[in-house]
């Protein structure tokens, strides 16, 4: 008799510490008080690494994520250690891929260099904008000419897998502004490139500031025109568009935000990290000094259950998830990996949807019309459980 083999592992690291908090940011972080602080939670981290490791010796771990909050805020020696104790206590894919967010204020070639050597082999660079108009209304402490020296220094150094982050729907950005970024994007020669629309939680400083009258959000055309120049300029451009904000070169997805995509599991590590292994979907402390206090004990903080998934939720987040994909989902691999085919939940709906031409099924895939990828949440919500 033989056993099944445990799908492969996503690890997930929060490093919650910013410079400082950006004016658009509702993430879990906080600005840095003191450096002193990175060393303690760096140890905080290789002990919750090594206390939680034994648990899935079973399983081979293929993608690393170091996120935040600024990450790129960790030294080399401090990144080499975190990435010296994964080695030590999980087995990791010969091929395993690790990605750690760098903030262009953050970083310089030593420190880069540096992260290479720690293992780190692929890096995201929150640039938002060329235009140092739109760093200071977003918060950014980085000028434009600091991203620019950072893709120097990575080209240098022999880096060739590296993301870069925009946003477009800034306040008074215009079509042509957009089009600029995404030039001077292109000529940095990426691997990756990350488009996403600003969107803001009132409690935000940009989100109050909107509230308040002070600025308008461009109409949805702008917007819609927006999406649909990024996707036309970086097919031209050589770039795949293989996720509803993500485009690539041949090869070079985010493999692990494609293991959220495809429902994966993963392990989440550090204060506020979120994790989902065997359906259940939990969340480390927060604030970091609660999370540290009691790993300076030597014992695992209790971490919060947020849900416990059922098959029909299963389901419902593989297609939701999947749909994001311009490659869409498997009917049957999701079948097989909820134990419940889409058909049983979502017959009438699918079929709906696909006389209607939102959806596209073909050879047992069902994808999104790419005319609604501005639009997709009108399509995915009705999969909401």
């Amino acid at each position: 008799m033989t056993r099944d083999i445990p799908p492969a592992l996503s690890l997930y690291m929060h490093i919650p510490f910013c410079l400082q908090k950006c004016r658009y940011c509702d993430f879990l972080s906080l600005p840095l008080s003191d450096s002193n602080l990175l060393n303690d939670y760096t140890g905080a981290l290789l002990t919750e690494i090594r206390l939680k490791a034994p648990a899935f010796n079973e399983r081979t771990v293929n993608t690393i994520y170091l996120g935040g909050g600024t990450p790129s805020l960790l030294d080399g020696a401090q990144v080499n250690k975190v990435m010296q104790a994964i080695r030590d206590n999980f087995n990791l894919d010969q091929d395993v891929e690790t990605t750690l967010e760098a903030n262009p204020a953050t970083v310089n070639r030593d420190r880069l260099s540096a992260y290479r050597d720690a293992g780190v082999n692929r890096l995201s660079l929150g640039v938002q904008s060329f235009i140092d108009s739109d760093l200071a209304c977003l918060g950014r402490r980085h000028r434009v000419k600091d991203a620019l020296k950072t893709v120097e220094d990575l080209h240098q150094l022999g880096w060739s897998n590296f993301n870069l982050d925009l946003i477009y729907g800034l306040p008074g950005q215009s079509m042509d502004g957009w089009k600029y970024n995404l030039e001077a994007a292109a000529a940095l020669q990426p691997a990756h490139l990350s488009a996403y629309l600003l969107q803001l939680d009132p409690v935000t400083p940009l989100g109050r500031e909107l509230d308040q009258g002070l600025w308008r959000e461009a109409p949805d055309e702008q917007l819609a025109a927006m999406y649909q120049e990024t996707g036309r300029f970086m097919s031209e451009q050589g770039f795949i568009h293989y996720e509803l904000s993500n485009y690539c070169r041949p090869g070079l997805e985010c493999r692990h935000n494609l293991a959220y995509w495809r429902g994966r599991p993963y392990l989440g590590l550090g204060s506020g990290a979120v994790g989902c292994v065997n359906d259940r979907r939990t969340i480390n402390p927060w604030p970091p000094a609660d999370y540290m206090d009691v790993l300076k004990t030597g014992v695992l903080p209790p971490g919060r259950v947020l849900e416990v998934m059922n098959r029909r939720e299963r389901l419902s987040e593989a297609m939701i998830m999947g749909l994001r994909l311009t490659g869409g989902v498997s009917l049957e691999e999701i079948a097989g990996r909820c134990g419940m085919h889409p058909r049983d939940k979502y017959g009438p709906l699918i079929d709906e949807f696909v006389e209607r031409a939102w959806l596209i099924e073909s050879c047992g895939k069902l994808r999104l019309n790419p005319e609604l990828y501005f639009v997709s949440n009108q399509v995915l919500c009705h999969f909401i459980d």
